[in-house]
């Protein structure tokens, strides 16, 4: 999955710009972001960005891909009961994904 996003943040960046990649956390989550400097995600197109086989055909018309990847990481991540996200910053689009921390701290249980 954050392959997938630093692939798309690869693909849909200008040339010779930068990928940013930052993290946080709290007690309860912690926060992946990836920032590309690209021309950014147009509004009308940032809620359709996580359905099944949508692609912004408008500016990346010589991009190749499915249109599932970003559908498959949002599986993952509510899978895993977190969210994800996108949004454009000043510079280009900026996707992130929240995770909880595992509230159980053992693997298995052992019954008598």
């Amino acid at each position: 999955m954050i392959g997938n996003l630093l692939d798309n943040a690869v693909k849909f960046s200008s040339e010779q710009r930068a990928i940013n990649i930052f993290s946080k956390s709290n007690s309860s989550h912690f926060t992946v972001s990836v920032q590309n400097e690209g021309s950014g995600i147009s509004p009308d197109n940032l809620d359709k960005i996580f359905d099944r086989f949508f692609r912004v055909k408008e500016k990346h018309k010589e991009v190749k891909g499915t249109g599932l990847g970003l559908t498959i990481s949002k599986f993952i991540v509510e899978a895993h009961q977190g969210k994800i996200w996108a949004e454009n910053s000043h510079k280009g689009a900026f996707f992130s994904f929240s995770l909880p921390f595992s509230q159980s701290k053992h693997l298995y249980s052992k019954t008598d």
